[in-house]
Order: structure tokens, then C-alpha cells, then sequence
């Protein structure tokens, strides 16, 4: 098997209740796929689930500080889970510390990914994992999602993109939560070839990171970002959002 399918494999028996199943099917991936992040990971959260926080959290901690380049998004899961900084050990960093709500839904490792047949301009998918916690069942007109794309200007500073509206597409359909408890949504950056126009008013533009804020019945949940000091922008964020509206960003759920 494959890892991605020894990972999934292992996300289904723990959906059905069998703990030490999935253990059984993660030790195989790990002999086979050693020290992959996507396994220590979800050793990590099935630990979590058994309600045996030391040994999750000390696996948290080895991908914590795993180089970011092999560790990809699950570094950065790992320290929102620990509440720590990337910064270099001992100097003070900012971080998200808000009065999250009753956690329904929890981010599980964002990933973006670079398009690298894009033309006249530049293209960043990011797959946003949003996982169930527990069993409850999940209402998806509830879910509200911000996403907040960020550039690199003149190759100085950070300021917020002036790339096209993203566009959301569901990864998986139904959008219910049910089975694994886990639906990807992949959100697109697209930032077209500046004119020179546009060059002298806004700056030569790239890609620089983003910021995912998750709502569930107006209750903030949870929160990434990749560079980890873009959390420096979640700390305005409401802990609730108002009701009585579809989120633009969100793609229709269908049955």
C-alpha cells in the first residue's frame, strides 16, 4: 500500500472505534514510511483520541521540531497544538490566543501547493483539512471559513494580496462528516502578471503565505497560518462571526 492509503486505512478503522487498530496499521506505515510526518501525526491524534496526552504530545513536539521543509503543514499542526512559536527557542512571538468556542471542528495540516504550469502569473492551491472532533454530527450550513492570502512586496514586506476573489471547490463529496470525520476544502490563490501599471502602484508581487480562520455556529474554532508570524493578524479576529448569511467563500454543499 501506499502511504497516503495506509493513512486513510488507518483514519477509517479509527473512525469505527478501533484504536488499537489503527496503532497496528500506523506501525506499518512507519516501518515502511520512517518517520513520515503524515504518520507521526496521526499517531499523535489517535493518542489524543485514547486520552493519552503525553505520548501525543511528545510526538507533537518531534514534528514541532522537525526541519519545515520535510515536516510541510503537520509542523505547523503540530505547534498550533502545543501553542508554541516557530521562532528561534526562547525569544518571545506572537500567537493566536483567542477564547475559541466549543470545538466541534478542528484544522487538521494546511497544505499549499504550487501550481507549476501556470502562465502569465501565479497559481497556490491550499487544501484546508477540516476535521470532526468527537462523534457529534456536523451541520455544514454551520461551517464558516476566512481565508486571507498574503504577498511578498518588492521582496521586502508582507501586506495583504491583490490577487483575484480565491475560488473554494469541496475535495470530496458529500459534505457531511460522516465516516472519517475529515472533508478537504481547497481554496486558490491566482495572482495574473502585473502590468507595469500595477507594478509602480502596488510593487512587484509573489506569494508570501496565509492565514485560515474556522467558525462553527459563529464560534471561532480553530486557527493556522503559514509563515507562523502571520498569526500577528489573527489576533484582531472575532471570536464570533454573524449569522444569517451563506459564506461567500464556502462552495455549496450538496447531498
Amino acid at each position: 500500500m501506499s502511504l497516503p492509503e495506509m493513512i486513510d486505512l488507518a483514519k477509517q478503522v479509527r473512525s469505527l472505534g478501533d484504536m488499537q487498530g489503527a496503532l497496528e496499521v500506523l506501525k506499518r506505515a512507519d516501518l515502511q514510511f520512517p518517520a513520515s510526518p503524515e504518520v507521526i501525526a496521526e499517531t499523535a491524534t489517535s493518542y489524543e483520541t485514547m486520552g493519552l496526552a503525553d505520548k501525543a504530545t511528545s510526538l507533537w513536539k518531534q514534528l514541532a521540531a522537525m526541519e519545515s521543509a520535510r515536516a510541510g503543514g503537520y509542523g505547523d499542526l503540530a505547534k498550533r497544538k502545543l501553542n508554541i512559536s516557530s521562532t528561534a527557542a526562547g525569544a518571545p512571538a506572537p500567537a493566536f490566543s483567542g477564547d475559541f468556542g466549543p470545538k466541534m471542528l478542528s484544522l487538521g495540516a494546511c497544505t499549499a501547493t504550487r501550481d507549476p504550469s501556470t502562465v502569465n502569473g501565479e497559481k497556490v492551491v491550499l487544501r484546508i483539512p477540516i476535521l470532526r472532533n468527537g462523534n457529534a454530527t456536523v451541520d455544514p450550513s454551520q461551517v464558516d471559513i476566512d481565508v486571507y492570502f498574503f504577498d511578498r512586496v518588492n521582496g521586502e514586506k508582507v501586506a495583504q494580496t491583490i490577487a483575484d476573489e480565491p475560488l473554494s471547490a469541496w475535495g470530496a463529496a458529500p459534505v457531511d462528516w460522516s465516516g472519517i470525520g475529515e472533508e478537504p476544502l481547497d481554496v486558490t490563490y491566482f495572482l495574473p502578471t502585473l502590468t507595469p501599471g500595477e507594478v509602480a502602484a502596488h510593487g512587484r508581487r509573489a506569494y508570501h503565505g496565509y492565514v485560515v480562520r474556522l467558525y462553527y455556529q459563529h464560534k471561532l474554532q480553530d486557527v493556522a497560518a503559514e509563515p507562523r508570524d502571520l498569526l500577528d493578524f489573527g489576533q484582531s479576529a472575532p471570536q464570533t462571526v454573524p449569522g444569517g448569511g451563506m459564506n461567500p467563500l464556502l462552495p455549496p454543499v450538496s447531498n
